[in-house]
């Protein structure tokens, strides 16, 4: 349990990195107006703070640069966010409520919307499918071997897939199983879908049916359980990283960082993390973000889930990805306002309100 001096000392000393980037000396702390402290009793105080862990230092005459520990206790426990100014809200609020092509149309125009208003990039997990309801299956020849699956679901979603087949297929053979499948399966959500999947295909062997439950097999391995991830703000980390004021570090942050919005699959399994509790999230470094240690250094995420709507399907994931020093003041109350912005406009209870925040550790 730290003092409250300790508090005050490590917020500054965060703080001061997040603006600078550089490490902090106990005078910059002890200049700061109102501490009322001497730089040897501040530097007393970071060393204390240095053998908790919470601050390291690169060499003996440098100052002290906050450790992912202090990150996550400044997060946790000290940080007062900024709420987001009205201007922010309402553009929020109006991407949030937006329509377009799908129910996912509001969850690109929101990523885009919170990318703008950062200098990161802003991550979105749809919302899985797992809950919907099968209305029908069809299936549409586009060659003699290719074939387009179509999967309707009551959530208004029209899922595809292009197949290839090991042999031509004629359209109303396509039609029949189309048929079959939609009276068979209609009415199964799509989680109770996959299992009768699996079963079928184990007990029935014969070669037409063996077709059609393949390709509907397959489809919603590929596409009914996962959320589709959204990715934006690479344009502004691109543009950041060529600004002719940019160093070699931020360049080589920003280039690692791209690498990063590669991962797609380590992104899902992390943004997946947030489902297990309500609120604020923090990851931070390679053990928190579940990514190979020389890619994630130096990295965090903020991330809160939104709720999709009543019971209709499991929640999705929103998140700003940047660098460790990201100003957390201002993206903690921006992530947690829009999250709750997405749910309410999904037809889920609550409203955006003044933030709380927890990180993984919680």
């Amino acid at each position: 349990m730290l003092t409250q001096r300790q508090k005050e000392i490590l917020r500054l000393v965060v703080e001061t990195y997040i603006a600078t980037g550089e490490p902090v000396a106990s005078r910059s702390v002890s200049s700061v107006p109102g501490l009322g402290l001497s730089s040897a009793s501040v530097r007393s105080v970071m060393a204390e703070l240095e053998e908790m862990g919470l601050l390291s230092q690169p060499h003996t005459s440098a100052g002290r640069l906050p450790t992912e520990q202090s990150f996550r206790l400044y997060v946790g426990e000290i940080l007062e966010p900024v709420p987001p100014q009205l201007a922010d809200r309402e553009r929020i609020l109006a991407a949030c409520g937006s329509t377009g092509d799908g129910p996912d149309a509001a969850l690109a125009v929101a990523c885009e919307t919170l990318a703008g208003l950062t200098p990161y990039a802003c991550l979105v997990l749809a919302p899985r499918a797992e809950a919907a309801v099968l209305l029908r299956v069809e299936f549409l020849r586009l060659a003699q071997s290719r074939v387009l699956a179509l999967l309707v679901t009551d959530s208004g979603r029209i899922q595809s897939r292009v197949f290839e087949l090991d042999q031509p297929v004629e359209q109303k053979e396509l039609d029949a199983c189309g048929r079959e499948l939609s009276s068979r399966l209609g009415g199964l959500t799509l989680k109770r879908l996959r299992e009768v999947l699996e079963e079928e295909v184990t007990r029935d062997e014969r070669a037409w049916r063996r077709l059609h439950w393949r390709l509907l097999q397959d489809m919603v391995a590929v596409n009914g359980l996962g959320g589709q991830l959204i990715v934006n703000g690479k344009t502004t980390l691109l543009g950041a990283a060529e600004a002719p004021a940019a160093s070699r570090k931020e360049i080589a942050r920003t280039y690692k960082l791209l690498r990063i919005l590669e991962e797609k699959k380590l992104l899902i399994r992390l943004l997946d993390k947030c489902l297990e509790k309500d609120g604020v999230h923090l990851f931070i470094g390679a053990e928190s973000l579940g990514i190979a240690d020389d890619l994630a250094a130096g990295f965090a995420v903020v991330a809160s889930q939104f709720n999709a709507g009543p019971e209709r399907e499991s929640p999705g994931t929103l998140a700003i990805l940047g660098p460790t020093r990201l100003d957390y003041a201002q993206v903690v109350p921006l992530v947690d306002f829009t999250a709750k912005a997405l749910s309410a406009s999904r037809g889920a209870p609550g409203r955006p309100t003044s933030p709380g925040s927890r990180t993984e550790d919680d």
